[in-house]
C-alpha cells in the first residue's frame, strides 16, 4: 500500500540512497566498519545507517559507485549508490521487471528508482519471475498446507492486483 500511487499509476517506487567508503579503510559506512569506526573516530549518517539495515534486509539494489573525493588527483573516497524499497517484494518486482523491460536503474551519479508505470506492469511477464526469495521468508513464518504450490499462489495474487489496478 505504501508503494502505490494512483495518478498516474506508479507502483513500487524506490528511494535513492548512497554511502561512502574511504579507500584507506578508515571509514566504511556501506558496511558499518573501518578502523576509524573501530576506534570511535569514524561516523556514518542516519541515512547511511538506514541503508545498511535495508541492505541487510535485502531491500536494496546496488546501482554503482564513483569517486566522491580526490586528494592530489587520487581518489580517497567512493560513493556507492543504491535504490532501496519498502519491502523485498517491491525490490524483487522492480529488479526482475526492469530486467524484462530492458530498463536500468540509472548510474551511480543519478540512480533511477522510479516506480513502475501501468505500461510497464502490463508488459511484465510475472510467470517468468522468481519469487523464491520472498516465498522462503513467508514459508518460514507460516505453515502453508502445500508449500510446492505457494510460489504459484503468490504469482497469481500479484497478477490479480495488477489486473485490478491497470485501468
Amino acid at each position: 500500500g505504501d508503494d502505490f500511487i494512483n495518478n498516474p499509476l506508479s507502483i513500487f517506487t524506490g528511494q535513492s540512497n548512497s554511502c561512502n567508503q574511504d579507500k584507506l579503510s578508515y571509514n566504511n559506512c556501506c558496511k558499518a566498519g573501518g578502523w576509524g569506526n573501530d576506534i570511535g573516530l569514524g561516523g556514518c549518517s542516519y541515512e547511511e545507517e538506514k541503508l545498511q539495515l535495508q541492505s541487510k534486509n535485502k531491500q536494496c539494489i546496488y546501482v554503482g559507485s564513483h569517486c566522491s573525493k580526490k586528494v592530489l588527483g587520487k581518489c580517497i573516497r567512493n560513493q556507492h549508490s543504491y535504490c532501496c524499497f519498502n519491502s523485498k517484494i517491491a525490490k524483487l518486482i522492480q529488479e526482475q521487471g526492469k530486467s524484462q523491460l530492458g530498463k536500468s536503474f540509472g548510474s551511480s551519479n543519478s540512480p533511477n528508482c522510479a516506480g513502475l508505470t501501468e505500461s510497464d506492469i502490463v508488459n511484465i511477464d510475472f510467470s517468468k519471475m522468481d519469487f523464491s526469495e520472498i516465498t522462503n521468508d513467508i514459508i518460514s513464518k507460516t505453515k502453508p498446507h502445500d508449500p510446492d504450490n505457494f510460489n504459484n499462489l503468490a504469482k497469481e495474487k500479484i497478477e490479480e492486483f495488477f489486473d485490478k489496478h491497470k485501468n
